[in-house]
């Protein structure tokens, strides 16, 4: 079952506008049967550059994917704009986990803050939207 670090908020509850905004005709192929397809579709603020998140394996501490892959030193993320990253994660073995970590370094998360923007982000796996936010302070986490 997926826990998340704020037990109270409900994850399932997926707000549609972020659905429609991160649709894409466009999708890479992925085995179902040795691989869970993540996608995390991205909505910048107004402050970027104080955005990152991660995606590890939890039983070896294995980087699967981030904001910083296939970036360049010093690149950063452009204020309101929308970025979509889809990556095959493979099943391993039946207790294999993942954790997802996102981070603002300003503590004002995507939105919702000193007119920080309309930003958030949508976590899906397996083509089924499972974690949504943008209101979430300096860090929010996700385990699936």
């Amino acid at each position: 079952s997926p826990k998340t670090e704020n037990e109270d908020k409900s994850y399932m509850n997926i707000n549609s506008s972020y659905t429609e905004r991160c649709k894409s005709a466009e999708s890479i192929e992925c085995d179902e049967s040795t691989n869970i397809l993540m996608e995390i579709c991205l909505q910048t603020d107004f402050h970027p550059f104080e955005t990152s998140w991660n995606l590890k394996r939890l039983a070896d501490g294995t980087l699967a994917a981030s904001s910083e892959m296939g970036k360049s030193v010093g690149d950063h993320y452009e204020a309101e704009t929308l970025y979509r990253k889809q990556e095959c994660l493979p099943l391993g073995s039946t207790d294999t986990c993942y954790e997802f970590f996102i981070t603002d370094s300003g503590g004002d998360g995507l939105c919702c803050h000193l007119g920080g923007g309309d930003g958030f982000y949508l976590l899906t796996i397996n083509g089924e939207e499972v974690l949504q936010g943008g209101d979430f302070g300096t860090q929010e986490l996700y385990v699936f």
